[in-house]
């Protein structure tokens, strides 16, 4: 996220909540994601020491948001409590975007992502896919 000019917010646990201000916060946020499931694949199949692969799921919304250093007054802003629940719908190893930032992608990287369910308005997800 670093070299995307993302900003961690907050951690809790084995979660966190990253921002994105500069240029095409959309699509840094997207290939921020996408690269961390990439990465984790290789990893996992060439240097993993734990028993288990490591997981992860990767929500992304846009949205006006106001940095809160209280970790309650921000998880109940509108745009966080949207990428939480975007989050929750992520299937292990995938990123799962809102329609606000689908539309903003450019077409190249938007059409890596499919519509989770039958709803036209999303969510979409990323998945890595082996041919």
């Amino acid at each position: 996220i670093d070299s995307r000019n993302g900003r961690i917010w907050n951690w809790e646990g084995d979660g966190g909540l990253v921002a994105f201000f500069f240029g095409e916060k959309h699509t840094s946020a997207v290939l921020s994601g996408m690269e961390i499931i990439n990465e984790l694949f290789i990893y996992n199949r060439t240097s993993r020491v734990l028993d288990e692969p490591l997981v992860v799921r990767v929500g992304v919304h846009g949205g006006a948001c106001e940095y809160s250093s209280n970790t309650e007054q921000l998880h109940h802003l509108d745009t966080v409590a949207e990428t939480h629940n975007i989050e929750s719908l992520a299937k292990p190893d995938s990123v799962t975007i809102s329609i606000v930032v689908k539309v903003m992608l450019d077409e190249f990287i938007s059409q890596h992502f499919r519509a989770v369910g039958t709803k036209k308005n999303g969510p979409f997800c990323y998945t890595l896919e082996m041919e």
